[in-house]
């Protein structure tokens, strides 16, 4: 394919390993609208890394022709309509703020923001300045979960009544970084807060109150801004009124991570949800049977840069937006005070938002 004028540029903020895994392929392998030409959807125009030799050897190794240490210089290029951010979750807020000032829309690694406010001040700003502020909640494209959603649009479990949600592993060595440090690591932020979203985006209901508790440190327990690295929690919610369980840890290596959502007339699981690569596999159970659902084709980074492209174009919405990733935070959050105090914690009505 080749780049045209209407072929959206992206600049990359971080050079992360999931950016380096899958969202620089997701954005060029973006079907062209025009098969006869290839013009191509989207390209590749820079990364930026606070270190120098990370930004170059990333680009040296994705063939990307320029490569930034400050964020502003790189937003000031024309070509960039866009900006992909994955860098540290302390600093994405600031990074995804920086785009939005420089008039480009965004899409962004979760968490967006680490406080509301924050978050609030991100959607409005994209909002007033009519651009797209997207956050890559990529569990939503996994087919085995799009599939799962469809079938309850579709009623095939009955009223629900409740569900399970298990998303434990063991945390690569690799990975042990900020994650297990204060105030923006820990399972929380890393891991349930994509329980959340999913939960959110399948029986499309408000949590209303939460209760958490955390197990006893492994990884890190020696320091004082230690984080939670395994937490239990049940969640309730709003119009449906059904309770449900979360298990999610860094301390688990055998343990397959799960959905499963109850209903009067069957339950509907997936297995391996979080699984990129091999998609998971989707069952109905129903009167002592067990079904294998076919599920839909789709490679879960691809669908959600083509989404993204889609809204900046006008045509529909991200697959998840700025708000999306604001009320998965509000639970976080009061997931977080829960496990500190050891009680229930009611969300503020007044903060809520509708669930898309």
């Amino acid at each position: 394919m080749v780049i045209g004028p209407d072929s959206v540029g992206f600049g990359l903020i971080g050079a992360s390993s999931i950016a380096w895994r899958s969202m620089v392929q997701a954005i060029r392998r973006q079907a062209p609208e025009d098969s006869v030409d290839l013009i191509a959807p989207a390209w590749v125009v820079a990364v930026c890394s606070q270190r120098e030799s990370r930004a170059r050897s990333f680009a040296e190794a994705h063939k990307i022709p320029h490569t930034y240490t400050v964020v502003e210089e790189m937003l000031a290029r024309r070509e960039i309509r866009s900006v992909y951010v994955s860098t540290h979750p302390s600093r994405q807020g600031k990074m995804v703020k920086a785009a939005l000032l420089a008039g480009k829309h965004v899409l962004c690694e979760t968490p967006l923001a680490l406080t509301l406010d924050e978050a609030d001040n991100l959607c409005q700003m994209a909002a007033n300045r009519g651009l797209v502020l997207a956050v890559n909640l990529i569990f939503r494209a996994q087919p085995a979960v799009e599939s799962m959603r469809r079938l309850l649009e579709d009623g095939a479990i009955g009223d629900l009544l409740g569900a399970r949600v298990n998303n434990t592993a063991m945390l690569d060595p690799e990975s042990r970084g900020w994650r297990l440090h204060s105030p923006d690591g820990g399972v929380l932020l890393d891991r349930t807060i994509h329980d959340i979203d999913i939960l959110h985006y399948l029986v499309r209901d408000r949590v209303t109150q939460v209760f958490a508790s955390s197990t006893p440190r492994l990884l890190n327990s020696d320091r004082q801004d230690a984080v939670e690295e395994e937490m239990l929690a049940q969640v309730y919610f709003a119009e449906s009124g059904i309770t449900v369980q979360l298990h999610d840890s860094f301390n688990l290596p055998h343990v397959p991570a799960t959905i499963e959502i109850y209903g009067s007339r069957g339950t509907l699981t997936v297995q391996d949800w979080t699984d990129m690569e091999g998609y998971g596999q989707l069952t109905l159970y129903r009167s002592r049977r067990r079904q294998i659902q076919p599920t839909v084709e789709m490679q879960p980074a691809i669908e959600s840069v083509r989404r993204f492209l889609s809204a900046i174009g006008g045509d529909g919405p991200p697959l998840a937006t700025g708000e999306d990733a604001r009320e998965s935070l509000q639970v976080i959050l009061a997931l977080h005070a829960s496990t500190r105090r050891n009680h229930l914690v009611r969300l503020d009505a007044s903060q809520g938002r509708s669930i898309r």
